[in-house]
């Protein structure tokens, strides 16, 4: 029993490592891409969900621009909300006998590394730009996506704790 349950663990370590890189790669595929590339795939994507024909009125064209980038900043939180909560599971399932504080603490520094890189390597793209608040949004959402995840695994620790203590009472 002992054998498959450390088998089954080592595959989920595997999966868990595979979709972290994954979407770490996607996130930063798109952080570095031309920013002309980017409008173009964004507005392929409005497109195909509006189903309409483009106008060619001005109204319209900032109302579509204002659209593509309220879906940009939507997509950029999302993705880093589930970097951080995916970060979050691999490490605590990787390294399950760490102690909690130190896979939390060392959890939270790769994160913010990671969002605040993917901003950051903009200064040296000629097609993008910096932006500070990009940034914060990035790590603030990596950081809710670290927090919803920490404070479940540590609330049912607590939970796991107050029954072992009950039933050593009883």
């Amino acid at each position: 029993m002992a054998k498959r349950r450390n088998k089954f663990h080592y595959i989920l370590i595997f999966f868990l490592w595979a979709a972290f890189l994954m979407l770490m790669a996607a996130i930063v595929f798109l952080s570095v891409q031309d920013g002309n590339e980017a409008k173009e795939m964004m507005q392929k994507i409005i497109s195909y969900i509006g189903r309409k024909a483009e106008s060619e009125l001005p109204a319209v064209v900032s109302a579509k621009e204002e659209t593509e980038y309220v879906m940009r900043q939507s997509g950029r939180a999302i993705a880093f909300v589930l970097l951080g909560m995916l970060g979050t599971v691999t490490v605590h399932v990787t390294f399950y006998r760490t102690n909690w504080f130190l896979k939390t603490g060392i959890t939270v520094i790769c994160l913010v590394a990671v969002a605040y890189f993917t901003e950051k390597v903009k200064i040296y793209l000629p097609t993008r730009h910096f932006s500070e608040e990009e940034m914060l949004i990035s790590i603030a959402c990596v950081i809710l996506g670290f927090l919803a995840v920490s404070g479940i695994t540590f609330c049912t620790w607590i939970i796991g704790k107050l029954f072992r203590l009950c039933r050593k009472g009883s």
